[in-house]
């Protein structure tokens, strides 16, 4: 029988749901054999096995032990690991997804191989150059050789930047299909404290270097989430780095802000579905919170998903931390949604038809 190997990338949180969802396609359709290759860029557990246990991923078939800190050391590294991965047994096609340092590092790799490459989330754009997923996106989008968009801006963003219109499929969102295949295993977490469980309460995360690497950035917007958590309870899982630099920053807050520790998948999804409102900085958590019908405040100055402001389910109100209070009690004020938008292919089959189109993009009309 007809054999497609596929080495499916992961580097980062953000990817595990999205690459749960194209394996669990994978082994749906014959012929394809998914292996997991795991570049080693987050190496916390709670960044990773938690997470890859509530979504169903066994360890990685491959592994590249690159945790140096600094980008372009990390990058390199990741880089060598898998080339020297893709020497010993070379893929019939790379797949990565989303904008983080190793999607990057395994897209040039791959291309340098001249190994069939795809991009999930192609297409992503905000005006921040200087951010690195910004930069990561742009930069794998020009050496791709399969895109999949995951709505209709994305995919005009590619073709007004010149991408042929048949290397671009628009499939859908795969983080949509994990999140619906997990709706139901949504568990309360065990941190949330008691009297939250009764009451309105919202949800922060706060990651991106851009807002917490710079403490006359991120000191005041601490400042300002205690201040608004007296309004509203917040629950704020802290990733680790963000955790890293507060411990560097100035003591003697307090307030309802509820401090808790990176959750798996399945209990953060019960928090942004239970949320009155999320304070975030991350892409994916705009994408859930608009399925979900739960109003978000991005802390950004824009955003690269359009579509959910374009909704009106997600807020970019920028990192100026005068603009939350402001901004958290006029969404306070507003009515909660009857029920989420519908938008276009975030249906639960994304990552389907990804599977199946790049089967038949390989000439494997077994999964076709």
């Amino acid at each position: 029988m007809q054999r497609l190997t596929v080495h499916l990338v992961i580097g980062a949180r953000p990817n595990l749901p999205k690459v749960a969802a194209l394996r669990r396609a994978c082994l749906a359709s014959p012929g394809i054999v998914p292996i997991l290759v795991h570049t080693g860029q987050h190496a916390s557990p709670a960044l990773n096995e938690d997470l890859a246990r509530d979504l169903g991923l066994p360890r990685p078939d491959l592994e590249v032990h690159a945790v140096a800190e600094g980008g372009t050391r990390r990058l390199s590294e990741m880089m060598r690991g898998y080339d020297a991965l893709l020497e010993q047994a070379p893929p019939d096609a790379v797949v990565v997804v989303g904008d983080v340092d190793s999607t990057l590092a395994c897209a040039l790799t791959a291309a340098r191989r001249r190994i069939p490459l795809a991009h999930v989330e192609a297409g992503l754009r905000c005006a921040d150059r200087g951010m690195p997923e910004e930069q990561n996106r742009r930069l794998v989008d020009r050496i791709a050789d399969r895109l999949y968009t995951h709505c209709a801006e994305a995919t005009a963003a590619l073709l007004s930047e010149g991408v042929p219109r048949d290397a671009i499929v628009q499939a859908g969102n795969v983080m949509i299909d994990t999140l619906m295949a997990q709706r139901g295993a949504a568990r309360r977490p065990e941190s949330l404290p008691p009297g939250l469980v009764d009451r309105p309460f919202g949800v922060v995360t706060l990651h991106r270097p851009e807002l917490v690497d710079r403490p006359e950035l991120l000191n005041p917007m601490m400042e300002a989430l205690h201040a608004a958590a007296r309004r509203l309870p917040l629950v704020f899982p802290v990733h680790p780095r963000t955790a890293m630099r507060l411990r560097q920053g100035p003591r003697g807050l307090s307030g309802p802000l509820h401090e808790v520790a990176p959750l798996p998948y399945n209990e953060f999804l019960w928090l942004t579905s239970h949320a009155r409102v999320v304070i975030t900085d991350s892409g994916g958590v705009q994408e859930e919170t608009s399925f979900l019908g739960r109003p978000c405040l991005t802390v950004r100055p824009d955003t690269e998903r359009p579509v959910t402001v374009r909704l009106g389910t997600n807020r970019v109100i920028g990192r100026d931390a005068a603009a939350l209070m402001p901004a958290l009690l006029d969404e306070l004020a507003r009515p909660e949604l009857p029920v989420a938008p519908a938008i276009p292919g975030w249906d639960g089959r994304a990552a389907q038809r990804i599977i199946a189109d790049l089967a038949r993009w390989r000439g494997l009309s077994a999964a076709a």
